[in-house]
């Protein structure tokens, strides 16, 4: 979905910051301050008015700060 805002418009967002949906796969997770967790998406909710849709924004692309998880789990038993 793409939003676009008319001239002088203003868009506000949770917390008004953006949330990584990369930390699952991110060596960096635990020290991450912008994870988008199901307690952040509840936390908007509840800002929102108790109502589904709350404005969040995400980044899209893995930012700048993300570093591959290096340890995979085997898939030999």
């Amino acid at each position: 979905m793409t939003l676009t805002l008319k001239e002088g418009a203003v868009m506000i967002c949770y917390r008004d910051m953006t949330f990584c949906k990369h930390h699952a796969d991110c060596a960096k997770a635990a020290d991450c301050s912008r994870p988008l967790t199901a307690e952040v998406e509840a936390a908007a909710k509840d800002w929102w008015g108790g109502k589904d849709g709350a404005p969040i924004a995400v980044f899209v692309d893995k930012p700048d700060c993300h570093c591959d998880n290096v340890t995979k789990k085997s898939t030999n038993a």
